[in-house]
């Protein structure tokens, strides 16, 4: 009975040599894994200091909620970096697929997402270690020559950085109007032989089958069931002068209403966006519509369906419509936006909102005062100059196409530089003159 308990008790206290080896080699395992995974995160908020933030906390853009083609530019700019580059400039037109090419490039080149500089000013230079985007460094032409000298500085001071680093690179992008300012004082650093390169986006720099390539991805990607024969032929000759051609395609392929215009589309987009947004917004069916993508153009582009929008009712209000049992996702404007993640969405270019901002203007100056902050205001609102009578000149093809600007009269002048703070002394005396 003794040596039977004991026998029983010594097989209850002890494990076999495999389990116990097993068990500590998964021991070991979680050790590491746990280990690992702290460095990393260690690592990556070393990579990413203040005043960037990585392409996951923007528009999922590379998960393609937009058709990309790579077109002659691209490969040149990847092996312009792979080569060694150091700093890359993309120029061009809004809408010339400048900011989306700069993603692809970065991708291409190192197989991660971009790290994207949010505020130049707010950026410490000396921490950053990895590859990063600097999107519009001078993001408009009305601010200050102290700002405009601070930025530029910062951008000098990053492309010193990225020669004294291996392996790393800047791409910065550019409107064309502002380009020459930044590229004057980048040219005067000291690059190794081949370090910078500039290439414009424009659309008389895309060879021919490009073209054809690039609308032909964007019509397919959007209308799959209609023939791409039908429209090729629109792009063989154009006449561009403020949009890209990139986001002509696409706000031709989005919406029907564009597409029955024809080829004289792509010479004058601005001109026909301008006209079906105030048909929006002068439709009593699909006026809410339109305000949905006004408050949207004033909510940093987007809007969360499932949250509180108190701002969007109260301006639904003020412009005379009615709120009640309202579903917002049936008045969502697919043909202008994206989706981001199920009930987020995000308008899909800055040339929607600011042709958005001045038909809305243009209709309801007084809410666009009221709804709107400096920020939204600054840059594209101009006094309209008196007319000087002339003898008739017909209008020519390129004369046909607007400006997005929003042109006000005296008295709505003087409205505008109280609501952005100026000083309207002089002004009223140039009124009573």
């Amino acid at each position: 009975m003794n040596n039977e308990g004991h026998s029983s008790g010594g097989s209850t206290s002890s494990l076999p040599w495999p389990i116990i080896g097993v068990a500590v080699g998964v021991f070991i395992l979680v050790v590491f894994c746990v280990i690992a995974l702290l460095c990393y995160r260690k690592r990556r908020s070393q990579k990413i200091p203040s005043g960037i933030k990585g392409i996951d906390e923007q528009i999922p853009l590379l998960a393609r909620e937009k058709p990309f083609y790579k077109t002659s530019t691209f490969h040149e700019a990847v092996r312009f970096l792979k080569d060694g580059g150091k700093i890359l400039c993309l120029t061009g037109k809004r809408g010339s697929g400048k900011s989306t090419t700069a993603k692809e490039v970065y991708m291409s080149c190192t197989g991660v997402k971009p790290i994207l500089i949010e505020d130049i000013l707010m950026f410490d230079v000396s921490s950053c270690q990895e590859s990063v985007i600097v999107e519009e460094p001078l993001p408009r032409e009305d601010i200050s020559d102290i700002e405009k000298s601070n930025r530029i500085e910062k951008i000098i001071a990053l492309c010193k950085h990225m020669q004294k680093t291996n392996q790393t690179f800047l791409i910065i992008t550019s409107t064309k109007e502002f380009w020459g300012t930044i590229a004057h004082e980048i040219k005067k650093c000291d690059f190794h032989e081949n370090g910078f390169r500039c290439i414009d986006l424009d659309w008389k720099n895309l060879s021919k089958g490009d073209r054809i390539q690039i609308f032909h991805t964007i019509f397919q990607f959007y209308n799959p069931d209609k023939p791409f024969s039908m429209v090729e032929s629109f792009v063989s000759e154009l006449d561009i002068i403020y949009v890209g051609f990139p986001e002509i395609c696409t706000l031709f392929s989005k919406c029907s209403d564009f597409q029955k215009t024809g080829k004289i589309f792509f010479s004058r987009p601005l001109r026909y966006l301008s006209s079906y947004l105030e048909k929006l917004c002068q439709t009593s069916n699909v006026k809410d519509k339109f305000l949905l993508l006004v408050y949207m153009s004033l909510n940093d582009m987007k809007i969360d369906v499932n949250k509180s929008n108190n701002k969007l009712w109260e301006m639904f209000r003020s412009c005379g419509l009615d709120t009640d049992n309202v579903d917002l996702t049936s008045i969502i404007p697919m043909e202008f936006v994206v989706e981001e993640e199920p009930s987020v969405f995000v308008i899909q270019h800055e040339i929607i909102k600011r042709m958005t901002l001045i038909t809305f203007g243009k209709l309801f100056f007084s809410e666009l005062l009221k709804f709107s902050s400096r920020e939204d205001l600054e840059g594209w609102i101009k006094r309209r100059k008196k007319k000087i009578l002339t003898p008739f000149v017909e209008c020519t093809h390129q004369a046909s196409e607007i400006k997005p600007i929003l042109e006000i009269g005296d008295e709505q002048w003087v409205e505008f530089k109280r609501k952005m703070g100026i000083s309207i002394q002089s002004e009223c005396e140039k009124n009573i003159k």
